[in-house]
Protein backbone atom coordinates (compact mmCIF):
# COMPACT_ATOMS: atom_id res chain seq x y z
CA UNK A 1 0.00 0.00 0.00
CA UNK A 2 1.23 3.59 -0.85
CA UNK A 3 0.07 7.13 -0.15
CA UNK A 4 0.20 10.42 -2.11
CA UNK A 5 2.67 12.80 -0.49
CA UNK A 6 0.60 15.78 -1.68
CA UNK A 7 -2.88 14.94 -0.35
CA UNK A 8 -2.18 11.73 1.67
CA UNK A 9 -4.68 9.65 -0.29
CA UNK A 10 -4.29 5.86 -0.04
CA UNK A 11 -3.15 4.40 -3.36
CA UNK A 12 -2.32 1.07 -4.88
CA UNK A 13 1.37 0.20 -5.15
CA UNK A 14 1.51 0.52 -8.98
CA UNK A 15 -0.66 3.70 -9.27
CA UNK A 16 0.83 6.35 -11.60
CA UNK A 17 -1.51 9.26 -10.71
CA UNK A 18 -3.16 10.20 -7.45
CA UNK A 19 -6.87 9.33 -7.57
CA UNK A 20 -7.68 12.24 -5.28
CA UNK A 21 -5.70 15.22 -6.58
CA UNK A 22 -4.30 13.95 -9.91
CA UNK A 23 -0.68 14.39 -8.78
CA UNK A 24 1.88 12.40 -10.79
CA UNK A 25 3.15 9.59 -8.59
CA UNK A 26 6.86 8.88 -8.77
CA UNK A 27 8.94 6.67 -6.60
CA UNK A 28 10.25 9.54 -4.58
CA UNK A 29 6.68 10.84 -4.04
CA UNK A 30 5.36 7.49 -2.74
CA UNK A 31 5.22 7.08 1.00
CA UNK A 32 5.09 3.53 2.32
CA UNK A 33 3.23 2.37 5.42
CA UNK A 34 5.94 3.65 7.70
CA UNK A 35 4.24 7.04 7.58
CA UNK A 36 0.80 8.21 6.49
CA UNK A 37 -0.57 11.71 5.84
CA UNK A 38 -4.15 12.97 6.22
CA UNK A 39 -5.59 13.39 2.75
CA UNK A 40 -7.68 16.33 3.99
CA UNK A 41 -5.26 18.50 6.00
CA UNK A 42 -1.90 16.77 5.26
CA UNK A 43 -1.22 16.12 8.94
CA UNK A 44 1.40 13.34 9.51
CA UNK A 45 -0.22 10.32 11.25
CA UNK A 46 0.96 7.07 12.72
CA UNK A 47 0.56 3.95 10.62
CA UNK A 48 -2.84 2.27 11.19
CA UNK A 49 -4.62 5.51 12.24
CA UNK A 50 -8.23 5.42 10.97
CA UNK A 51 -9.18 9.09 11.62
CA UNK A 52 -7.08 12.28 11.44
CA UNK A 53 -6.19 13.65 14.85
CA UNK A 54 -6.46 17.23 13.54
CA UNK A 55 -9.54 17.32 11.30
CA UNK A 56 -11.20 13.97 12.04
CA UNK A 57 -11.21 12.90 8.39
CA UNK A 58 -11.35 9.17 7.63
CA UNK A 59 -7.89 8.04 6.50
CA UNK A 60 -9.25 4.89 4.85
CA UNK A 61 -11.01 5.10 1.46
CA UNK A 62 -13.73 2.69 0.60
CA UNK A 63 -12.60 0.83 -2.47
CA UNK A 64 -15.27 -1.83 -2.32
CA UNK A 65 -17.44 0.01 -4.79
CA UNK A 66 -15.17 0.35 -7.77
CA UNK A 67 -15.70 2.54 -10.83
CA UNK A 68 -14.18 2.32 -14.27
CA UNK A 69 -12.19 5.11 -16.06
CA UNK A 70 -13.91 6.10 -19.30
CA UNK A 71 -10.58 6.56 -21.08
CA UNK A 72 -8.44 3.55 -20.11
CA UNK A 73 -11.11 1.29 -18.49
CA UNK A 74 -9.07 0.94 -15.29
CA UNK A 75 -10.91 0.25 -12.01
CA UNK A 76 -10.73 3.18 -9.59
CA UNK A 77 -12.05 3.79 -6.05
CA UNK A 78 -15.48 5.23 -5.42
CA UNK A 79 -14.60 8.82 -4.49
CA UNK A 80 -11.57 9.16 -6.80
CA UNK A 81 -11.42 12.38 -8.78
CA UNK A 82 -8.63 11.28 -11.14
CA UNK A 83 -7.71 7.98 -12.76
CA UNK A 84 -4.59 6.45 -11.18
CA UNK A 85 -3.49 4.93 -14.53
CA UNK A 86 -3.93 7.73 -17.12
CA UNK A 87 -4.65 10.83 -15.00
CA UNK A 88 -8.08 11.40 -16.54
CA UNK A 89 -10.42 13.68 -14.55
CA UNK A 90 -13.33 11.67 -13.16
CA UNK A 91 -16.74 13.33 -12.60
CA UNK A 92 -19.73 11.76 -10.96
CA UNK A 93 -21.92 12.72 -13.91
CA UNK A 94 -19.84 10.72 -16.36
CA UNK A 95 -19.98 7.56 -14.23
CA UNK A 96 -23.61 7.88 -13.16
CA UNK A 97 -26.22 5.52 -14.54
CA UNK A 98 -27.87 8.48 -16.29
CA UNK A 99 -24.69 9.36 -18.34
CA UNK A 100 -25.40 11.07 -21.65
CA UNK A 101 -24.49 9.19 -24.79
CA UNK A 102 -22.81 10.72 -27.84
CA UNK A 103 -25.06 11.40 -30.77
CA UNK A 104 -24.22 9.16 -33.67
CA UNK A 105 -24.87 10.33 -37.22
CA UNK A 106 -25.69 7.79 -39.85
CA UNK A 107 -23.59 7.78 -43.07
CA UNK A 108 -26.44 8.98 -45.39
CA UNK A 109 -27.17 11.98 -43.17
CA UNK A 110 -23.44 12.71 -42.89
CA UNK A 111 -23.13 12.57 -46.70
CA UNK A 112 -26.13 14.91 -47.13
CA UNK A 113 -24.65 17.40 -44.63
CA UNK A 114 -21.31 17.24 -46.45
CA UNK A 115 -22.98 17.93 -49.80
CA UNK A 116 -24.91 20.86 -48.31
CA UNK A 117 -21.70 22.36 -46.90
CA UNK A 118 -19.92 21.89 -50.24
CA UNK A 119 -22.81 23.53 -52.10
CA UNK A 120 -22.81 26.42 -49.63
CA UNK A 121 -19.12 27.00 -50.29
CA UNK A 122 -18.89 26.22 -54.02
CA UNK A 123 -22.16 27.40 -55.57
CA UNK A 124 -22.52 31.07 -54.48
CA UNK A 125 -20.82 33.37 -56.97
CA UNK A 126 -19.90 37.00 -57.50
CA UNK A 127 -19.09 39.12 -60.57
CA UNK A 128 -15.59 40.58 -60.89
CA UNK A 129 -14.03 42.73 -63.59
CA UNK A 130 -10.61 42.20 -65.14
CA UNK A 131 -8.62 43.69 -68.00
CA UNK A 132 -7.01 41.88 -70.90
CA UNK A 133 -4.79 42.94 -73.80
CA UNK A 134 -6.64 42.30 -77.08
CA UNK A 135 -4.53 42.19 -80.26
CA UNK A 136 -5.71 43.90 -83.46
CA UNK A 137 -4.17 44.58 -86.88
CA UNK A 138 -3.51 48.11 -88.12
CA UNK A 139 -1.99 49.51 -91.33
CA UNK A 140 1.05 51.63 -90.57
CA UNK A 141 2.90 53.97 -92.90
CA UNK A 142 6.62 54.25 -92.60
CA UNK A 143 9.48 55.86 -94.52
CA UNK A 144 12.43 53.94 -95.90
CA UNK A 145 15.63 55.14 -97.56
CA UNK A 146 15.95 53.50 -101.02
CA UNK A 147 19.34 53.62 -102.80
CA UNK A 148 19.61 54.44 -106.52
CA UNK A 149 22.39 55.32 -109.01
CA UNK A 150 22.73 58.75 -110.56
CA UNK A 151 25.20 60.56 -112.89
CA UNK A 152 26.87 63.53 -111.30
CA UNK A 153 28.68 66.34 -113.08
CA UNK A 154 31.78 67.68 -111.38
CA UNK A 155 34.69 69.98 -112.17
CA UNK A 156 38.26 68.81 -111.87
CA UNK A 157 41.50 70.79 -111.97
CA UNK A 158 43.69 69.36 -114.80
CA UNK A 159 47.38 70.36 -114.95
CA UNK A 160 49.10 71.25 -118.22
CA UNK A 161 52.53 72.63 -119.22
CA UNK A 162 52.96 76.00 -121.01
CA UNK A 163 55.48 78.85 -121.45
CA UNK A 164 55.15 82.12 -119.71
CA UNK A 165 56.73 85.44 -120.65
CA UNK A 166 58.03 87.56 -117.85
CA UNK A 167 60.04 90.74 -117.53
CA UNK A 168 63.34 90.70 -115.74
CA UNK A 169 65.30 93.82 -114.73
CA UNK A 170 69.01 93.53 -115.58
CA UNK A 171 71.71 95.99 -114.36
CA UNK A 172 74.37 97.35 -116.73
CA UNK A 173 77.20 100.03 -116.59
CA UNK A 174 77.35 103.14 -118.77
CA UNK A 175 79.57 106.30 -119.02
CA UNK A 176 77.66 109.37 -118.14
CA UNK A 177 78.72 112.94 -118.90
CA UNK A 178 78.34 115.61 -116.32
CA UNK A 179 79.52 119.21 -115.92
CA UNK A 180 81.64 120.41 -113.12
CA UNK A 181 82.84 123.88 -112.10
CA UNK A 182 86.58 124.06 -111.79
CA UNK A 183 88.65 126.74 -110.01
CA UNK A 184 91.90 127.88 -111.56
CA UNK A 185 94.24 130.89 -111.32
CA UNK A 186 95.81 133.17 -113.96
CA UNK A 187 98.81 135.55 -113.59
CA UNK A 188 98.41 139.18 -114.41
CA UNK A 189 101.40 141.56 -114.71
CA UNK A 190 101.49 145.01 -113.24
CA UNK A 191 104.15 147.79 -112.79
CA UNK A 192 105.38 148.46 -109.34
CA UNK A 193 107.13 151.87 -109.26
CA UNK A 194 109.07 153.37 -106.43
CA UNK A 195 110.75 156.71 -105.78
CA UNK A 196 108.22 158.70 -107.70
CA UNK A 197 108.18 156.38 -110.59
CA UNK A 198 111.79 156.60 -111.07
CA UNK A 199 112.27 152.95 -110.49
CA UNK A 200 109.62 150.61 -111.89
CA UNK A 201 109.47 146.83 -111.67
CA UNK A 202 107.15 144.46 -113.42
CA UNK A 203 105.42 142.01 -111.09
CA UNK A 204 102.82 139.26 -111.40
CA UNK A 205 99.78 138.38 -109.28
CA UNK A 206 97.45 135.37 -109.24
CA UNK A 207 93.86 136.03 -110.17
CA UNK A 208 91.31 133.20 -109.29
CA UNK A 209 88.98 132.22 -112.09
CA UNK A 210 86.17 129.57 -112.54
CA UNK A 211 85.25 127.52 -115.57
CA UNK A 212 82.77 124.75 -116.42
CA UNK A 213 84.19 121.50 -117.70
CA UNK A 214 82.53 118.33 -118.93
CA UNK A 215 83.55 115.03 -117.36
CA UNK A 216 82.42 111.36 -117.61
CA UNK A 217 81.72 108.84 -114.89
CA UNK A 218 80.52 105.20 -114.85
CA UNK A 219 76.93 104.69 -113.63
CA UNK A 220 74.79 101.53 -113.11
CA UNK A 221 71.50 101.51 -114.94
CA UNK A 222 68.68 98.93 -115.27
CA UNK A 223 66.83 97.69 -118.28
CA UNK A 224 63.90 95.29 -118.63
CA UNK A 225 64.39 92.12 -120.62
CA UNK A 226 61.47 89.90 -121.69
CA UNK A 227 62.19 86.23 -121.07
CA UNK A 228 60.17 82.94 -121.23
CA UNK A 229 59.95 80.08 -118.76
CA UNK A 230 57.99 76.76 -118.59
CA UNK A 231 55.23 76.67 -115.97
CA UNK A 232 52.47 74.28 -114.90
CA UNK A 233 48.99 75.67 -115.04
CA UNK A 234 45.54 74.20 -114.24
CA UNK A 235 42.35 74.34 -116.19
CA UNK A 236 38.83 73.35 -115.13
CA UNK A 237 37.44 70.34 -116.93
CA UNK A 238 33.87 69.04 -116.60
CA UNK A 239 33.64 65.33 -116.01
CA UNK A 240 30.92 62.81 -115.08
CA UNK A 241 30.75 59.99 -112.58
CA UNK A 242 28.23 57.51 -111.20
CA UNK A 243 27.20 57.93 -107.57
CA UNK A 244 24.75 56.15 -105.27
CA UNK A 245 22.08 58.34 -103.75
CA UNK A 246 19.09 57.61 -101.52
CA UNK A 247 15.52 58.76 -101.74
CA UNK A 248 12.75 58.57 -99.17
CA UNK A 249 9.83 56.30 -100.04
CA UNK A 250 6.61 55.87 -98.04
CA UNK A 251 5.46 52.30 -97.64
CA UNK A 252 2.73 50.47 -95.73
CA UNK A 253 2.83 47.44 -93.48
CA UNK A 254 0.49 45.48 -91.24
CA UNK A 255 1.35 45.72 -87.53
CA UNK A 256 -0.18 44.03 -84.50
CA UNK A 257 -1.17 46.37 -81.69
CA UNK A 258 -2.90 45.80 -78.37
CA UNK A 259 -5.77 47.55 -76.65
CA UNK A 260 -6.98 47.16 -73.09
CA UNK A 261 -10.51 45.82 -72.68
CA UNK A 262 -12.48 45.37 -69.45
CA UNK A 263 -14.35 42.08 -69.15
CA UNK A 264 -16.45 40.44 -66.44
CA UNK A 265 -16.51 36.91 -65.14
CA UNK A 266 -18.38 34.94 -62.51
CA UNK A 267 -16.18 33.51 -59.74
CA UNK A 268 -16.66 31.71 -56.46
CA UNK A 269 -17.66 34.11 -53.71
CA UNK A 270 -15.01 32.82 -51.30
CA UNK A 271 -11.99 31.50 -53.23
CA UNK A 272 -12.24 33.55 -56.48
CA UNK A 273 -11.90 30.58 -58.85
CA UNK A 274 -14.12 30.33 -61.95
CA UNK A 275 -17.69 29.47 -61.03
CA UNK A 276 -18.70 25.84 -61.55
CA UNK A 277 -22.30 26.77 -62.34
CA UNK A 278 -22.92 30.28 -63.69
CA UNK A 279 -26.08 32.11 -62.63
CA UNK A 280 -25.41 35.66 -63.93
CA UNK A 281 -25.88 37.13 -67.40
CA UNK A 282 -22.67 39.14 -67.76
CA UNK A 283 -21.65 41.26 -70.81
CA UNK A 284 -19.16 39.56 -73.08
Amino acid sequence: MAYCNKCGAELKADTKFCTKCGNTIKRKHVQLEKEIVCHSCSTPLKPGTKFCTSCGANTKHDITEAKTCSECQTEIIKDAKYCGECGNSISSEKNSPHKKHKIKISPPIYFILLLAAAALILLPTKAVSYTIQVPYTETERYNVQVPYEDVEEYTEQVPYETEEQYTETTPYSEEEEYQETEQYTTQESYEDCAFLGLICETKYKDIPQTRVITKTRPVTKYREIIKTRPITKYRDETRYRKITKTRTETREREVVRYRTETKFKEVNWLFDFDAIIKFRDLPA
